[in-house]
């Protein structure tokens, strides 16, 4: 199998999440390299690239831009100040060149993706199966009624976090949670999820002054894992998706965690 011809597996799967220009499909690369084994992973760091390298994989399937920039956003101005300032910009080519690696993003396709995906798999490593909200809608979990302090370091332990931030009272029980992976944007997540009856939320990363504080004075719970920590497990999941569906080899590179807690 070639770079080009996994790039069209991705793009088969969902043809209406590939659109031109869009955040998904081949980065970097000769598109006609023979896949030796792929490494899946959150972002495509420094570290990750060393890392697969070293595993023999010369193909990175990424859930997050490589070079630090969405891509779809059309005013590049701040991109390209960035970037012409080289590193890490430059260092990271020259890294891939000097592997032969190609980079290959699917964000759009595997966020919402059935079984396998960024959110379903978040859901398997917490071992939530009793969905109670309706598909398209932001998932709601039913789970035993306990403080929200609990199911906070529930997740801490479950997804294997050095820490991770909550907002609300700790006492309050909680017992329909929410799920919103990755930057999970304004408050309209907050607000579907409370129409739907969750009194708390799990998520990567929003917005302090607004989303926080919204939260903070309704009395709604909210669980921050961080952005890479929500979405690191449905790259694992890639991984055996992969291997159950083409046969390659894969392995799952973790990206670094976001902080260090002191």
């Amino acid at each position: 199998m070639t770079v080009r011809e996994l790039d069209a597996f991705f793009a088969e799967l969902d043809p209406s999440k590939r659109q031109p220009g869009g955040r998904d499909g081949l980065k970097w690369g000769d598109p006609d390299t023979k896949v030796q084994a792929v490494a899946t992973t959150w972002m495509a760091t420094l570290s990750v690239v060393r890392r697969a390298a070293a595993a023999g994989c010369n193909v990175i399937v990424t859930h997050e831009p490589t070079f630090y920039w969405d891509d779809v956003r059309s005013d590049r101005t701040e991109y390209e100040i960035a970037a012409d300032n080289g590193t890490p910009f430059e260092a990271k080519q020259r890294l891939l060149d000097e592997h032969g690696a190609a980079v290959i993003r699917i964000h759009d396709l595997w966020d919402s993706y059935p079984e396998w995906g960024i959110t379903a798999a978040l859901a398997r490593t917490l071992n939530w199966g009793n969905r109670i909200s309706e598909l398209g809608q932001v998932p709601v979990y039913q789970v035993q009624a306990v403080p929200l302090g609990e199911v906070a370091r529930y997740a801490k332990v479950r997804c294997r976090l050095a820490g991770l931030r909550t907002v609300g009272d700790l006492s309050r029980v909680v017992s329909k949670v929410a799920l919103a992976v990755g930057a999970f944007g304004g408050l309209g997540t907050v607000g579907r999820a409370m129409e739907q009856g969750a009194d708390c939320l799990i998520g990567g990363e929003c917005s302090e002054w607004q989303v926080v504080r919204f939260c903070e004075d309704a009395g709604f719970g909210m669980i921050l894992l961080g952005h890479a920590e929500s979405e690191e497990p449905g790259m694992g999941t890639m991984a055996e998706f992969l291997r159950e569906e083409l046969g390659l080899q894969v392995h799952h590179v973790c990206t670094d965690a976001t902080f260090a807690y002191l």
